[in-house]
């Protein structure tokens, strides 16, 4: 292997001196194998955290076998630390809504619910949100500017009360340390002082990501040496969790020394230069090709052409920053009989819920239930100024209409529900997908649909974080093309 300076700096600030590092590490640096040359360093007991079980799984296959060690996600490592402390616990992932039922649904049958709106509704709402609070809240209470912030940054429907039921049922949660659910496994080793495994030394990847309760598992396994992986460029999912200066958080509470990891060995020379418009702290390589950046028609034959041509993730995919345009192209590119899905179970499950959410009977009646809703919220954003919250109620609407022009008005809404879990079913043909259920992903070509979308979401930022997640968002989308990079 012939390393770069860059890698050379950090194996030896990691071989010879005590301190900790981050790495800034930058799109297709060959992170991982780096962190796999530090692992191999040295015979001292080492963790390797990464990011999901998928990334466990390869690591497991690639790493060689060390003494005293172990490749955990967050959760494994959470989920041992329990079972250490209170015996292994049972995993129920209908805790918070079994809490819900037992002490909060009571009070909700007292109110008078607002027309259309469903007991059960309410009780989802309340879940969904104590799901929210496991990663937001460092304490058993729901504080009002911690419930604001919840309900403004992710989506969060409220009613009169919801905080005190928010805080009710995630006092009970954690007391209940004999049955937990999958965020638990991060949240409660993170609040109780639990007999967490030792270890050396502690590697972690993709840092950008965490949020504080992770940080706070991380720094209870009190490791002589912290080598923390990410890039802070990369960091695009504060709607869900992740702290938005994570890696400026970790610099400074384990007392890192920064290192850079800059050179792209993934993306041709003319897309880094792309990349560097936005970010200029990546490099090409030597020896990368050239790369090519073009503007397009999606619908013109010669992109059709090259679309019904791939026959593998890895050739090729269509990036999109908001899912309603996907979905219409999707249905574009299947009427051209090119095979095709849109990435994110989630999200097909998301707009699922919204479906289902309106006791209709038909495509026609749902389509008024809709425009009442999407009315309704959109005006809730206006009055809290969160523009991010008003996108994501238009991107939701969109989806909707563009999936209900495939049925009849006089269809039922299972109907759509149907279209929905076909579209998003995965493994068909081309892959559709919004730059954030992309990170991480990488093809020869990348297709960026409805390109402007960018440019006018970073028109409505008000803040700075806001306008560097949005930076970030583009930058991602950019650096997962290897070869070409196409604009249309």
């Amino acid at each position: 292997m012939q390393w770069s300076h860059y890698s050379e700096a950090i194996f030896d600030m990691w071989g010879s001196s005590a301190s900790n590092i981050v790495v800034q590490a930058c799109p297709g640096a060959g992170k991982t194998t780096n962190i796999a040359h530090l692992w191999g360093l040295d015979t001292k007991s080492t963790v390797y955290v990464v990011f999901n079980k998928q990334n466990q799984v390869e690591a497991q296959q690639k790493l060689p076998p060390k003494a005293d060690s172990a490749v955990l996600t967050t959760h494994s490592l959470g989920l041992r630390a329990i079972s250490a402390t209170y015996g292994r616990p049972e995993i129920d992932e209908k805790k918070v809504i079994k809490l819900v039922r037992q002490y909060v649904t009571p009070r909700l049958k007292t109110l008078v619910l607002p027309p259309k709106t469903k007991l059960s509704d309410l009780e989802w709402m309340v879940k969904r949100a104590v799901d929210v609070a496991k990663f937001s809240c460092e304490d058993t209470v729901c504080d009002d500017q911690t419930y604001r912030e919840m309900v403004n940054t992710y989506d969060l429907e409220d009613y009169e009360g919801m905080q005190e039921d928010i805080s009710t049922v995630l006092e009970e949660n954690d007391e209940r340390v004999g049955t937990i659910d999958f965020s638990d496994m991060i949240r409660l080793p993170a609040l109780y002082q639990c007999s967490m495994p030792q270890y050396d030394h502690i590697l972690c990847d993709e840092v950008q990501d965490f949020n504080s309760m992770q940080a706070r598992l991380i720094a209870q396994l009190q490791g002589k040496k912290y080598a923390l992986v990410g890039d802070r460029h990369q960091s695009i999912y504060g709607f869900r969790g992740a702290m938005l200066d994570s890696m400026d958080y970790l610099t400074e509470q384990f007392q890192c020394v920064e290192l850079p990891l800059s050179i792209s060995y993934r993306c041709g020379k003319a897309i880094v230069d792309e990349a560097r418009a936005v970010w200029p702290c990546i490099e090409a390589w030597d020896h990368a090709g050239d790369g090519l950046v073009r503007y397009g028609e999606p619908d013109s034959e010669a992109i059709l052409g090259e679309l019904r041509g791939i026959t593998a993730p890895s050739m090729g995919m269509v990036l999109c920053r908001n899912n309603a345009p996907l979905i219409r192209y999707a249905y574009a590119l299947l009427k051209a009989g090119i095979a095709c899905h849109v990435r994110g179970r989630s999200i097909g499950e998301g707009l699922t819920k919204l479906v289902q959410k309106f006791p209709v009977s038909s495509i026609r009646e749902l389509l008024g239930c809709l425009a009442e809703w999407s009315e309704l919220e959109l005006s809730k954003a206006l009055v809290a100024e969160d523009d991010t919250q008003r996108e994501r109620i238009i991107d939701k609407r969109d989806s909707l209409l563009a999936l209900a022009q495939q049925v009849t008005l006089d269809d039922h809404p299972s109907v759509l529900t149907e279209q929905i879990s076909e579209l998003f079913a995965q493994g068909r043909g081309v892959v559709l997908s919004t730059v954030h259920k992309a990170k991480g992903l990488e093809a020869q070509q990348c297709y960026m649909l409805d390109h402007h979308l960018h440019g006018q979401a970073m028109q409505r930022t008000r803040t700075h974080w806001q306008r560097e997640q949005e930076k970030n968002v583009l930058y991602v989308a950019v650096t997962r093309a290897k070869d070409g990079l196409m604009y249309c």
